[in-house]
């Protein structure tokens, strides 16, 4: 195990997080089942690294699809099982996870060949990856159809067996092609994450700006507010005095251009100044991306300049 980057680690605990994190959101009874769909993705992680050494962003990527999967599962169960029992709820889950690894072990020389490989990022390399996904999708379409049969809770909790058995199957026919499409993905973090690292400096230059703006607005409405006489806001219809952190939260509403509408300008004088945030809004989002990528378009000019002077 010596020489192994340690940072894949970072795959699995960030994935539990979200999956505590979606099982909380999904009903806190629930916790012990959240307590199981993190352990095996942890397990199932590790077990990949361990099968596949050196294997980086494999795992961080797989990490991640198992934790959009419990997202997916979890939003399923709740929408067309709702009767089902807890033993198939979580004996669907496991399935396809169980099925993967089998196959991983199964198919290892194979997707070592692949990793080692590592095949490039064209569309037509990214499509065949995302074929296999195609019959799962079918089952996933199909499973919406089944609460309007109405059936007893031991049918449903069969049918969810049998639907998440499916799954597994085609899993473990596929594992070679789920690989190719789990490297992909993982080779594109990599590149993604790569790019957001060299542009943190324009964008916390971006962000202060645009925060500085917010806060000289959220002043403006406060005093305007304190000292100019009349009404100058509404809440939710009514007119109200707003203190400052509702003038901030209404500048910040106000700059993303949402307008919940919870707060409102009463007056001409706060009209005019919310079309003048309004349009100073959109301008900086313009600008700042326009920055931003010129930036980014800079720095890649420079590092090419280096490589063909190294």
């Amino acid at each position: 195990m010596s020489g192994r980057d340690p940072s894949w680690l970072q795959a699995p605990i960030l994935t539990l997080a979200a999956v505590l994190l979606i099982a909380t959101a999904s009903g806190g009874s629930e916790f012990t089942f959240a307590l199981m769909m993190s352990a095996t993705i942890i397990a199932g992680v590790g077990a990949i690294y361990v099968l596949f050494p050196g294997s980086r962003f494999f795992s961080i990527s797989l990490a991640n699809f198992l934790a959009v999967y419990a997202c997916i599962y979890v939003f399923l169960v709740e929408t067309n099982f709702l009767q089902a029992s807890t033993a198939a709820v979580r004996t669907g889950f496991l399935l396809p996870i169980f099925a993967f690894i089998g196959g991983a072990v199964l198919h290892r020389r194979r997707i070592r060949e692949i990793i080692a490989s590592r095949p490039s990022l064209a569309a037509e390399g990214l499509t065949r990856g995302l074929l296999w996904l195609l019959p799962l999708a079918a089952i996933g379409l199909f499973s919406f159809a089944l609460p309007s049969f109405a059936w007893s809770p031991e049918r449903e909790g069969l049918t969810l067996f049998v639907s998440m058995g499916a799954v597994a199957l085609i899993v473990f026919l596929l594992s070679p092609r789920v690989s190719v499409f789990l490297l992909l993905a993982g080779l594109m973090f990599e590149r993604f994450f790569d790019r957001v690292v060299g542009l943190v400096v324009p964008a916390f230059a971006f962000l202060t700006f645009y925060s500085m703006l917010v806060i000289l607005f959220a002043c403006i409405y406060r005093i305007i507010d304190l000292y100019v006489p009349g009404a100058h806001f509404n809440f939710n219809g009514s007119p109200h005095r707003i203190d400052f952190s509702d003038s901030l939260y209404f500048s910040i509403v106000t700059m993303s251009t949402l307008g919940y509408g919870d707060i409102a300008p009463a007056s001409e004088l706060v009209r005019a100044l919310t079309a003048v945030e309004i349009v100073g809004g959109v301008l900086l989002l313009l600008f700042g991306f326009s920055e931003i990528m010129r930036y980014a378009q800079d720095q890649r000019t420079l590092a090419e300049d280096r490589r063909e002077d190294d």
